[in-house]
């Protein structure tokens, strides 16, 4: 999924993954949260079902997001187009 926000590109690598944040889309979708703490005890193909779910976004985008600074649309276009990429990829 990568080491940076699909929004805004901040991506300073895996030590700074700490400040991402994986957006679900459709909250109530939404089977667990994706924490460290979650994720470590499950197997990879359910950590990936959710986060197949989400939008990566840095937390100051996530925050603008969750209060109304970028549009819904927005997100729901870049999510789109980064999992389309990253399927092409894996196929």
């Amino acid at each position: 999924v990568g080491t940076g926000c699909w929004r805004c590109s901040f991506d300073e690598g895996v030590k700074a993954t700490s400040v991402l944040d994986f957006h679900h889309m459709v909250p109530k979708d939404k089977k667990f949260d994706l924490s460290t703490r979650n994720m470590c005890n499950l197997a990879w193909d359910r950590v990936y079902e959710e986060i197949n779910k989400c939008a990566l976004l840095c937390c100051r985008c996530h925050r603008m997001f969750e209060n109304g600074l970028i549009p819904t649309e927005e997100i729901q276009n870049i999510y789109d187009i980064k999992w389309e990429e990253i399927n092409r990829r894996i196929l």
